[in-house]
C-alpha cells in the first residue's frame, strides 16, 4: 500500500480487510442520464419484487405501451444467464425508465427501489487477499471527466456501497456456486496467485510490488500531464521487467528501483498480424455493441433461449455480423451505425495536432485507475494474465485514439477532441461489462492474443509519428 491510498476499516460484519480509496481521483453522479443507457440492466429477485407489482405503463406517457421488462427465469436456473429478469431498452437503447433524464423508479420508489447494479454503478471493488480496493468505472460521463468530489473524501458513502455490492453479489449467486463476498477464509481468494503471464505465476504479496510500481508510475504521470504515448510504452516495459524477474526466480521488491527506458523514435515495422488484432479488438468493443444497439430487430426477443419462428432473425443475425466482422477485421474498415465506417489503416497515419496535456493526463488517469481498481486481469477481466491485461489496456487505448481521429477526419479536422475522447471511453467501457458475455472461444482468441509481448508498440509508434508539434 501506497502512501497515495486512503485505507479504513469496513464493517467488521462483512470483512475486516480495509477497504482501499484512490487519492487524486474525483466522482459525483451529474445526473445526466448519459450513463442509463447502451445495456439491459439485469435484476435480482429481489430487484424484481420491489417493482413487479407497479403499474408503470399508466404512471407517465413516456411509459406508455413499452414493454419494460423481459425474463429470463428458466436460463438463469439452467446457468445460461447472469439474471432471472432484466429491463428492456428502448430502440435507441437507453433505459426505459429514464424520465427527463432522471431514473423515474427512483423519483415514485426511491432510490433503494432501484436494481442492485443501478445503485453500485459506477463503483467497483475487489477484494483482494489483504484489502479492498474501490474505483469508477468509465462508463459513466462524470467519472471519465473526473468530475465531482475527491473519492479519498467520501469513505463513509463507499463503504455503504461496498455493502450493497456484497448483498447483490450474494442475491444475484443464489443459484450459482460462487465464492461469497466479503467472506473470503484463508488461501481461497481467487487473487492469492496472480499469473504473470503464460505459467508464470507469483504470490499476491509478490504481484503487489509490481502493482504499487505501475501505480506511481500512472499517478505521477497523471498529476504532471507527461505524455501518454511516452508513459504507456514504459510502463509495458516495468511489466516485461516483472516478468523477467520472475522467470529467474527473484523478487519482484527488484522492480521498485527499475527505472523504463523507452525511445519513441526507433523503428518499429508494423506486423498485418498485430494491425487484425487491434481490428478485431475495435470490432468488439466499438463496431458490435453499436450494431446491437443500433438493429435491435436483429436480435432473440429475451424470453426463450430459442423458438423456431426466430430462424430467419438468426440467419439475417449472422449474415449480418459475418460481413461487418469481415470489413473490420480483414480490411480494417469496421461500421458504427449512427457514426459511419471507420478506415483504421488511414486514421492511424492521418497527421494531426499532438495530444494536448488534457488528453494526456485522461490516458493516465484512466490506466491508473484500472490499475489500482485490480480490474484489468485476473477474475473480472476473463481471467487474463496481467500481461494480457496490460496489453489490453493499450489495445482500447488505441482503437479510443482511432475512433475519434475517424470522426477528425470525417468533419475535415486535423485536431481531436477532447470530449470525443471521453465518448470513446463511455463506450469502451460499456463494453467491458459484456465481456463475459463472449463466446468462449471469442475470450481465449483474445487472451492468445493480448499474451504477445510489445503487441500494440509498433501502432503506438505509427500513432506517435502521426502528431505534429
Amino acid at each position: 500500500m501506497t502512501d497515495q491510498e486512503a485505507p479504513r476499516e469496513t464493517d467488521k460484519n462483512t470483512s475486516e480487510k480495509p477497504l482501499i480509496v484512490p487519492k487524486d481521483l474525483r466522482y459525483n453522479c451529474s445526473g445526466c442520464g448519459k450513463c442509463c443507457g447502451g445495456w439491459s440492466i439485469g435484476m435480482t429477485e429481489a430487484d424484481w419484487q420491489k417493482v413487479k407489482d407497479v403499474d408503470w405503463n399508466s404512471l407517465h406517457p413516456d411509459l406508455e405501451g413499452l414493454e419494460l421488462f423481459v425474463h429470463r427465469e428458466e436460463a438463469y436456473k439452467e446457468g445460461n444467464s447472469p439474471y432471472p429478469h432484466f429491463t428492456n431498452p428502448k430502440p435507441n437503447g437507453r433505459c426505459p425508465f429514464v424520465v427527463d433524464d432522471l431514473c423515474f423508479i427512483h423519483s415514485k420508489l426511491g432510490a433503494e427501489a432501484k436494481p442492485g447494479t443501478c445503485q453500485i454503478f459506477p463503483y467497483s471493488f475487489i477484494e483482494t487477499p489483504t484489502a479492498i480496493y474501490a474505483g469508477v468505472a468509465y462508463s459513466s460521463w462524470a467519472a471519465t471527466m473526473n468530475q465531482g468530489d475527491l473519492l479519498s473524501d467520501q469513505i463513509g458513502m463507499l463503504e455503504e456501497h461496498w455493502q450493497r455490492t456484497i448483498n447483490h453479489l450474494k442475491e444475484k449467486s443464489k443459484n450459482i456456486d460462487l465464492p461469497s463476498p466479503g467472506k473470503s477464509g484463508e488461501n481461497s481468494n481467487p487473487f492469492d496467485i496472480v499469473t504473470l503471464t503464460g505459467d508464470t505465476t507469483v504470490p499476491w504479496k509478490e504481484y503487489l510490488y509490481l502493482d504499487e510500481k505501475l501505480q506511481e508510475h500512472f499517478r505521477s504521470a497523471m498529476n504532471e500531464k507527461r505524455y501518454f504515448l511516452q508513459t504507456v510504452l514504459e510502463g509495458e516495459e516495468i511489466v516485461l521487467e516483472a516478468v523477467r524477474l520472475a522467470k529467474a526466480g527473484q523478487s519482484l521488491e527488484a522492480i521498485t528501483d527499475y527505472q523504463p527506458n523507452v525511445d519513441l523514435n526507433t523503428s518499429s515495422p508494423e506486423s498485418g498480424i498485430n494491425d487484425s488484432i487491434i481490428a478485431m479488438v475495435y470490432y468488439l468493443q466499438l463496431s458490435f455493441p453499436a450494431i446491437r444497439q443500433h438493429y435491435p430487430s436483429l436480435w432473440f426477443p429475451a424470453t426463450k433461449s430459442f423458438d423456431a419462428k426466430h430462424l430467419g432473425t438468426v440467419i439475417k443475425r449472422f449474415n449480418y455480423l459475418f460481413r461487418s466482422g469481415v470489413s473490420a477485421i480483414l480490411f480494417k474498415k469496421p461500421d458504427l451505425p449512427g457514426v459511419g465506417t471507420h478506415d483504421l489503416k488511414k486514421a492511424l497515419h492521418h497527421k494531426i495536432a499532438m495530444f494536448t496535456p488534457e488528453m494526456s493526463q485522461l490516458f493516465n488517469r484512466w490506466i491508473y485507475m484500472k490499475i489500482f481498481a485490480k480490474t484489468y486481469f485476473g477474475p473480472v477481466a476473463a481471467n487474463y494474465s496481467v500481461l494480457c491485461g496490460y496489453n489490453s489496456l493499450v489495445a482500447k487505448f488505441l482503437c479510443a485514439v482511432l475512433y475519434t481521429k475517424s470522426l477528425a477526419i470525417s468533419r475535415g479536422k486535423n485536431a481531436i477532441e477532447l470530449d470525443d475522447l471521453h465518448e470513446a471511453f463511455v463506450r469502451l467501457e460499456r463494453a467491458f461489462f459484456t465481456v463475459d458475455q463472449l463466446l468462449p472461444q471469442v475470450g481465449s482468441a483474445l487472451s492468445f492474443a493480448y499474451s504477445i509481448p510489445k503487441l500494440c508498440r509498433p501502432m503506438v509508434l505509427s500513432l506517435h509519428r502521426s502528431l505534429e508539434g
